[in-house]
């Protein structure tokens, strides 16, 4: 399902200031998994349980936004943090309780 999540803190990108992000991990591949991973072990990651890699599971969230990495890691450390944390839940197939305002669901199946 598609997200809209608003930032807490918006950030700079190419000189453009981001206060909210598209977020949809239902529509993520193996391919992109596979490619999250390859990046991350490409930037110095090490190979270990992925699921509780910081890193790994921002490259991850930044595929689920259609962003760079790099932008996931300028974000606010709640913002980042955030979406990280949502992105393990999605992966471990757990519930994250909600947060109020947060997000709002942009659009459905």
């Amino acid at each position: 399902m598609k997200e809209t999540i608003k930032l807490t803190k918006p950030v700079m990108n190419d000189g453009k200031e981001i206060k909210e992000v598209e977020f949809d991990l239902d529509n993520l591949t193996g391919a992109d998994m596979a490619e999250a991973e390859r990046e991350y072990l490409v930037t110095g990651g090490i190979p270990t349980n992925l699921n509780s890699s910081i890193s790994y599971l921002q490259h991850v969230a930044s595929r689920a936004c259609g962003v760079e990495v790099d932008l996931i890691g300028r974000m606010s450390a709640k913002d980042s943090v955030y979406l990280t944390t949502r992105t393990q839940f999605f992966l471990l197939d757990m519930e994250l309780p909600s947060a109020s305002g947060r997000s709002e669901n942009s659009a459905s199946n």
